[in-house]
């Protein structure tokens, strides 16, 4: 059975092929890059965080995370950052990112086949 880390590695591959196949090149936009990029990081961080309190974390927990306000979502992520890299590199975004990076992967959690 796979593993939510591996449904959510496998889910940003995906979202990673279909963008480059959609603008039919081997890169595209780096902004969209980037906001999918970090969009992976910070899942990956919340799916993290949860995982030390409950055994059992599911995609509804990590979208409940998203759903937050972003302030709210930012008080999340430095309360929760100890130990996790992936955390604290989504820390030093502004407010503004972090908000975009919100938005364009809740996109991509809520189009997922897992949810």
């Amino acid at each position: 059975m796979e593993t939510l880390e591996f449904k959510i590695c496998n889910l940003y591959n995906r979202e990673l092929e279909r963008k480059e196949k959609e603008y039919n090149q081997n890169y595209y936009v780096s902004g969209e890059k980037f906001y999918l990029l970090a969009g992976y990081e910070l899942t990956i961080g919340l799916y993290y965080s949860l995982r030390k309190r409950e055994k059992n974390v599911s995609f509804d927990s990590i979208l409940n995370l998203y759903r937050m306000e972003t302030i709210e979502l930012y008080q999340y992520i430095c309360a929760n950052e100890k130990g996790i890299s992936e955390l604290k590199s989504i820390k030093i975004l502004s407010l503004k990112t972090l908000r975009k990076v919100q938005d364009e992967n809740l996109i991509i959690l809520k189009r997922s086949e897992y949810i």
